[in-house]
């Protein structure tokens, strides 16, 4: 903590993201997009937070991981924020005790290229299996016995809330955590409904750990997809240029070289695709909004084109194909 000319002592934003559990970077967009706290600077431009500072971030950040919006809480009152948190904790919500230790299996592709790369991040989380198919991850689930299910999906399906409801009338873990991209308000309310911690991607290990740990829940509700402007349609859709084994080769590979640019591409290439996914599927759910949702595809599927151009780019310059074995012919 600083010192201030009155006595008060502040902190700098590493020991406030340190205390409230939330990340630098979003404390700045929490800043910048919702003037959250004003910290004051010193004469060297460095933020300065004050312990109500600190203790607003703490609250903030309880109703968000509870599933209330940041947009829907930003604005209110120190009163305001004690009052929510209040009512969460009055709540007659099942308590589960702090998991130690919290045995973990994960599914996914993209999560299981992080996992595998960062595991001295996931402190307090032991990994008992990392799995990209998921008959694969229930057989592994059945036989590991794990106390957390960590499942990570592009899109919030029904067909996906049976199979997780399924997976843990079998397993009966402590708790389940689906990480989420894209979802409508129906199916995430189902996947709550069935006990199921909705986290939206992208979300640091470090907070995962907590919630896997705590079984923090997202009791709030949804929140609402934007709005959506139409505009002249394009139905080109872009066939992929890289699949996802393909992508992750190259992110792992690229570790051995200093530019972490190959990653962040691929990371990118990934949300595309999802969101195109998403997309395509909104064009049969919803026949009146079909020429927007076609449009939407077409230019998310152009746009993650480029990002596999810059990629491609980047390969053949720092030799990535070939450090992989990636037959660039096939």
């Amino acid at each position: 903590a600083l010192p201030g000319a009155s006595g008060e002592h502040f902190f700098r934003i590493g020991a406030v993201a340190r205390l409230t559990g939330v990340s630098t970077d979003k404390l700045r967009i929490w800043e910048r997009r919702y003037s959250l706290v004003n910290p004051i600077r010193s004469e060297s431009g460095v933020r300065k937070y004050s312990a109500a500072d600190v203790e607003r971030l703490r609250l903030v950040r309880k109703l968000v991981d509870n599933g209330q919006p940041i947009s829907t809480v930003a604005g209110l009152s120190e009163a305001d924020l004690r009052a929510r948190v209040g009512e969460l904790e009055s709540a007659e919500v099942p308590v589960v005790d702090i998991l130690d230790p919290c045995r973990v299996a994960v599914f996914g592709k993209s999560l299981a290229l992080r996992v595998i790369k960062a595991r001295e991040e996931m402190q307090g989380l032991d990994v008992e299996t990392v799995q990209t198919d998921w008959e694969n991850f229930c057989t592994a689930c059945t036989a590991k016995d794990p106390n957390v299910l960590l499942v990570e999906f592009e899109t919030v399906t029904p067909r996906l809330v049976v199979s997780l409801r399924d997976l843990i009338s079998r397993v009966k873990p402590a708790r389940t955590v689906l990480l989420y991209r894209y979802a409508v308000q129906e199916h995430l309310a189902a996947a709550l409904a069935a006990g199921v911690i909705a986290v939206r991607s992208p979300t640091g290990f470090a907070e995962l750990a907590v919630i896997c740990r705590e079984g923090r829940r997202s009791g709030g509700t949804p929140g609402k997809l934007p709005n959506v402007d139409s505009e002249e349609l394009a139905t080109t859709v872009v066939p992929r240029r890289f699949d996802d084994e393909t992508l992750t080769r190259l992110a792992m590979v690229s570790d051995k070289i200093r530019c972490e640019c190959p990653t962040h591409l691929v990371e990118l290439i990934m949300h595309l695709s999802a969101f195109e996914s998403y997309s395509a599927q909104c064009e049969t759910a919803s026949p009146a909004d079909v020429a927007i949702h076609t449009h939407l595809h077409a230019r998310s599927s152009q746009a993650r084109a480029m990002i596999e151009e810059m990629l491609d780019f980047l390969a053949n310059h720092e030799k990535l194909y070939q450090a992989c074995g990636i037959d660039q012919e096939a």
